[in-house]
């Protein structure tokens, strides 16, 4: 299964042409999350426009329900939840307008999505934090915890996540500025993930200035463009 992916969006409208150009060549879309708080470095959609820009990417999920992903990161979940810490530029003055857009479309987006053994998330599951939860959540039976806790955190409805489980997503390592050992499936560094074998790893969230990370486990994509994977062997090209 071929399945285009989309990093981080910060208000960046690269994403439009990759969905024209290479929509009809996949069965799968998936956009890693962080849609608003734009770089101040970077071309990016004016900040009026960013609202209308977010309904247009909610525009594509609804027209294809079945085939459009849309991930949540920490740039997102910082307008979401009251309990989760912010992030740089988070844009107080535009916040109540930011929530009320994920709240008209809540269960539009989900935390993470398993295609096979990939496992898409904003900034991917690390081995002390995934054990760590699965523990907590008594998730005793498991062959393998990434996998394990993904399938259970992409098949509960945002809306429905508990105060502890938001509590937990907002965990983050002293690699970005918090005191955790590694950060959660939307706040770690690509610094802080390791093998595991038997699964393959698609996020963003390390914001990279050209070129993707792809290592035979996992692959880091926020650098501005479309890439596709082909979910049975792990290929990923540029596009």
């Amino acid at each position: 299964m071929k399945t285009l992916i989309l990093g981080d969006i910060h208000g960046r409208t690269f994403w439009r042409d990759v969905i024209k150009n290479n929509s009809d060549k996949v069965e799968r879309i998936i956009f890693l999350g962080d849609y608003f708080d734009p770089y101040n470095d970077e071309e990016c959609e004016k900040e009026n426009d960013l609202i209308s820009m977010m309904y247009d990417i909610i525009d594509v999920k609804e027209k294809n329900p079945d085939k459009v992903t849309l991930l949540l990161g920490n740039h997102d979940l910082h307008y979401i939840w009251g309990n989760f810490p912010e992030s740089t530029r988070y844009d107080k003055w535009h916040a109540r307008d930011y929530l009320g857009v994920f709240q008209e479309n809540i269960d539009k987006f989900k935390i993470c999505e398993v295609i096979g053994d990939c496992i898409f998330s904003h900034a991917g599951f690390t081995n002390w934090w995934t054990n760590t939860l699965v523990d907590e959540l008594k998730l005793s039976k498991y062959t393998h915890p990434v996998k394990t806790l993904a399938n259970y955190l992409s098949n509960i409805p945002i809306s429905e996540y508990t105060y502890n489980l938001q509590y937990s997503l907002g965990d983050v390592s002293t690699y970005r500025g918090g005191y955790f050992e590694t950060g959660s499936c939307v706040w770690a560094d690509v610094r802080e993930h390791s093998s595991n074998k038997g699964i393959y790893q698609i996020f963003g969230h390390t914001r990279l200035r050209s070129r993707p990370i792809i290592t035979t486990d996992w692959a880091c994509l926020d650098c501005r463009k479309g890439f596709i994977i082909n979910t049975d062997t792990y290929e990923i090209t540029e596009c």
